[in-house]
């Protein structure tokens, strides 16, 4: 028998946040941005993320600032490349796309509090705990579909669609009033998982299963 288990959204909060605050206020400042967290990798679908900041400044739309955190992983080498140009071009304080690099769990937490809204535009994931920590702390998620912890929270949208992921997010960039609606209703339907739902989860799953087994010496 094969079962799932959701696992959890659960994000411990830092006690000490000086030191990220610090580091993050010399990079970001006071400008509003986008978060996308994970390994910088091709499944991990940040070139589809750039691509539209791309579109944003040949349309000269005022595109937030997109704030990508995670590690560079293997096979990103054109992308890196094409994100060092833009960041020589438009220099320091001015970038359309800001790498953070790898981040502590207080940098992390700081990043998902201080941002507009989080995207997750993956090809393949497992189960994307970016997206439910994101609305633990009461940010919207847009989500690939192939994300496993998709839920009526989330927003999504066909992660080899650029046109679709324009669909979903345009409209809570540039229009009047369309995030915060949209985050209310997210945060209306999401209820946060804790490693502990998981554990009884599992218990029960375990009771259920060995209840049923044929067990040796059994009767």
């Amino acid at each position: 028998r094969c079962a799932i288990i959701r696992l959890c959204h659960e994000f411990p909060e830092p006690s000490d946040t000086s030191d990220a605050a610090g580091r993050l206020a010399e990079q970001i400042g006071s400008r509003d941005f986008v978060l996308s967290v994970g390994t910088i990798e091709p499944r991990k679908n940040h070139a589809l993320l750039v691509r539209l900041w791309c579109a944003y400044r040949r349309e000269e739309r005022p595109a937030p600032l997109l704030v990508l955190a995670g590690r560079v992983g293997w096979g990103v080498d054109e992308l890196m490349g094409q994100l060092d140009e833009m960041e020589e071009e438009r220099g320091p304080g001015n970038a359309q796309v800001l790498r953070v690099g790898p981040t502590a769990e207080t940098e992390l937490a700081q990043l998902y509090r201080d941002c507009a809204l989080t995207v997750f535009p993956s090809f393949v994931e497992g189960w994307g705990l970016p997206a439910g920590e994101s609305l633990t702390f009461g940010k919207l998620c847009v989500a690939s579909e192939a994300v496993a912890d998709v839920s009526e929270a989330l927003l999504t949208f066909d992660p080899g669609d650029l046109g679709d992921l324009r669909r979903v997010l345009d409209p809570l960039l540039f229009e009047p009033g369309a995030l915060a609606r949209a985050t209310a209703r997210a945060q209306a339907q999401f209820t946060a998982r804790s490693w502990n739902d998981v554990a009884d989860d599992l218990d029960a799953l375990l009771a259920e299963t060995l209840l049923g087994a044929d067990l040796p010496g059994s009767l």
